[in-house]
C-alpha cells in the first residue's frame, strides 16, 4: 500500500535505479526532495510518454544524451561516470552533502 511504499522510501539511505525506465526522473526528483543520495543508470528516453521534459533552453528531451543532460540539470551536484559494461552504462549519481558548483 502507499503508506508502506512511503515509509520504505523515507527509511532508505540511498535510492538506486538500474535501467529503471519510466521511474528514472521520479527517482532523481524524490531523492533530491528528500535530500537522499541516488544513483541511476538511465536507459530508455520515452519521449512520447514524457513530452513535457525540457532542457533548460526549452529543447524537448528526445535522445539518450538529452535525457542525461535533463537529469544533470536538476542539480549542479549530480555527477556522471561511465561504467565498465556494454549498452547504456552511464551512471548519474548525487550526494546531498556535496557542495553546489
Amino acid at each position: 500500500d502507499a503508506s508502506e511504499v512511503s515509509a520504505t522510501i523515507q527509511s532508505a539511505s540511498v535510492l538506486i535505479g538500474l535501467h529503471p525506465d519510466q521511474p528514472t526522473g521520479d527517482i532523481c526528483d524524490v531523492a533530491l526532495a528528500l535530500s537522499k543520495p541516488f544513483a541511476v543508470v538511465p536507459c530508455c528516453v520515452f519521449h512520447k510518454l514524457y513530452p513535457d521534459r525540457k532542457l533548460p533552453d526549452g529543447t524537448s528531451v528526445k535522445t539518450y544524451d538529452q535525457l542525461l543532460d535533463w537529469i544533470r540539470a536538476k542539480d549542479s551536484r549530480i555527477r556522471t561516470h561511465t561504467l565498465g559494461f556494454g549498452g547504456r552504462s552511464v551512471v548519474l549519481y548525487f550526494d546531498p552533502s556535496w557542495t553546489r558548483e
